[in-house]
């Protein structure tokens, strides 16, 4: 029944190590660790870390958080926003941050806006040139984030690949793509990022020797002209 979802959430208590829990993934063979998201109580935060019963399990899940969102910030005032955003980037200062000023926050752009995004990036590129080596798209998925799909016609050098992925700014949150490396151009392999973390893995396509990408990340993140994001696909 595996095939039946298109992924899994685990929703954890606020004193759990989410790490442990993303462990069972890696040891069932249908499971794939995706990442942990991590969401900060703003007006409490601060408190809690003077409680010196939860104050180790707090800072533990914020160091392994892939992704930290600030809930309830419209709570507080902006001067408490920005000093648990300070503490954080003490903790933790590459990860990527989001902040929750509303009432509601939509999390699918932070699960399935890269299929959104891949789909609206398949329709403008049916009217790029295929002759081109490398095009670049760019849009807005959400009003809290920005996503760009970025594609080169032909192999890349693994390498510089990994260093470019490895690189990415923490505005970058999400990525998925699939990719042709030059040591090995008729196979593809599937690459998927969230937070600091990604992983590649082998993908039944063989034909394909093009590569392509979808990035999602916050309003700071920069556009698809700077060599930070579009990297190898340049």
């Amino acid at each position: 029944r595996a095939d039946q979802f298109d992924q899994m959430v685990v929703e954890a208590s606020g004193v759990s190590n989410q790490r442990q829990i993303m462990d069972i993934a890696k040891l069932d063979p249908g499971l794939s660790p995706n990442g942990a998201i991590v969401l900060v109580d703003t007006p409490q935060f601060l408190n809690q870390l003077t409680d010196s019963l939860i104050r180790d399990a707090v800072l533990t899940q914020v160091k392994e958080a892939d992704i930290l969102l600030l809930n309830k910030a419209n709570l507080t005032d902006q001067l408490t926003v920005e000093a648990v955003r300070k503490t954080l980037d003490k903790q933790q200062s590459d990860c990527a941050l989001l902040i929750n000023d509303q009432d509601y926050f939509d999390p699918r752009p932070l699960f399935d806006s890269i299929h959104m995004a891949s789909s609206i990036a398949e329709k403008n590129m049916a009217l790029v040139d295929t002759k081109a080596t490398s095009d670049h798209w760019h849009g807005h998925t959400h009003d809290q984030f920005h996503s760009c799909v970025l594609q080169h016609s032909k192999p890349l050098d693994r390498h510089v690949f990994e260093s470019w992925a490895t690189a990415l700014p923490p505005s970058v949150i999400r990525g998925k793509g699939v990719i042709s490396f030059t040591e090995s151009p008729h196979q593809q392999w599937v690459w998927q990022k969230v937070g600091r973390t990604y992983h590649l893995e082998l993908s039944s396509i063989t034909s394909e020797r093009s590569s392509k990408v979808v990035l999602i990340g916050t309003k700071g993140m920069p556009t698809d002209t700077d060599p930070k994001i579009y990297g190898p696909f340049s």
